[in-house]
């Protein structure tokens, strides 16, 4: 298996090359990057609510929305008593 991907690798090298040469440098680096090994995602360890070790990828995801939603969707408060107490004892000002 291994003479295969040698073999592979050396053949998408050998048509690289000749773009290089003639100047054509785009199209030299798209054969070129054929070569790169594909990478695979990794996602990060991740606690639930309850404390439990999240690893797959949906229950993550699951966790960060749940986790934006109780963020951002807090309850207003009411505004203080010293405040509501003011705005009672003013008067609005009419200029005509």
């Amino acid at each position: 298996m291994r003479h295969d991907k040698q073999q592979w690798a050396k053949q998408i090298a050998s048509s690289g090359e000749p773009h290089l040469f003639n100047g054509e440098i785009k199209d030299a680096f798209g054969k070129f990057r054929q070569l790169r090994q594909k990478r695979t995602a990794t996602s990060a360890p991740l606690m639930s609510a309850d404390g439990s070790l999240l690893s797959d990828k949906v229950s993550v995801m699951t966790r960060w929305q749940e986790h934006f939603s109780t963020l951002l969707n807090q309850p207003l408060h009411p505004p203080p008593v010293a405040l509501l107490s003011e705005a009672a004892a003013s008067t609005p000002t009419h200029s005509t």
